[in-house]
């Protein structure tokens, strides 16, 4: 098991309410759910292995139990959008790669999954390449699905465990928390600066080039 792996499941308490979120948090770090690691987060847990790998098995979507290939493709089937042609998008895709969805190309180069719904259907149809979603796709940039690739997948870098943010079985009270969230806001607005620009960096913002344009305006904040 990586050191990274072991690193991140320190940080979640030894009880079973923690299974799903721990067997999210090591796929995000490797991308599937290999026997080992399955072993790994039901002993952290405290559960049989066999219960982990039932959660895994039965989990509505996101959890894998097969290696993916270098590079995940996973096309979004939501009600919002099949109307809007992911039907057609996902058909153009197997029939480009050569293979059924949830299949892996024969080199072992991609592979094709659905995704029940990315939630982002207000951009409906959406293609999810290597982690990033692509909002709004045409049948002409479905085609050209490569151009969208990362050189690396986002869980073959290194990761540091510190990352993830500590969990704790017993939370603070809540008027103790919302004092606490009250003074950082007040901090923050102390330290505002003059001018801000704001952008929308969520799913949907990301989807339409949120990400390209943050790092444009920190170039131009730069000269």
């Amino acid at each position: 098991m990586d050191d990274a792996v072991r690193s991140l499941l320190e940080r979640f308490p030894n009880e079973r309410t923690w299974l799903l979120p721990a067997l999210q948090a090591v796929q995000e770090i490797e991308g599937w759910l290999s026997p080992e690691a399955l072993t790994a987060v039901a002993e952290h847990v405290r559960v049989p292995s066999s219960e982990a790998s039932a959660i895994a098995t039965d989990f509505d979507d996101g959890l894998r139990l097969i290696k993916p290939g270098s590079h995940l493709i996973r096309i979004c089937t939501g009600r919002s959008c099949w109307l809007t042609g992911a039907r057609d998008h996902l058909r153009v895709l197997e029939d480009h790669l050569g293979i059924a969805c949830g299949r892996t190309t024969s080199e072992g180069r991609i592979t094709l999954e659905e995704a029940n719904c990315l939630s982002v259907c207000s951009l409906a149809p959406v293609l999810e390449v290597d982690g990033a979603c692509h909002g709004r796709v045409t049948s002409a940039a479905v085609e050209r699905f490569p151009m969208w690739f990362r050189t690396r997948r986002a869980w073959h870098v290194d990761v540091d465990a510190s990352d993830f943010p500590e969990v704790h079985a017993e939370g603070q009270r809540a008027q103790q928390r919302l004092e606490d969230l009250r003074a950082q806001a007040e901090a923050r607005m102390r330290g505002r600066p003059e001018f801000r620009f704001l952008v929308q960096g969520g799913t949907c913002g990301e989807a339409l080039g949120a990400g390209e344009l943050v790092r444009a305006l920190r170039l131009m904040a730069a000269m």
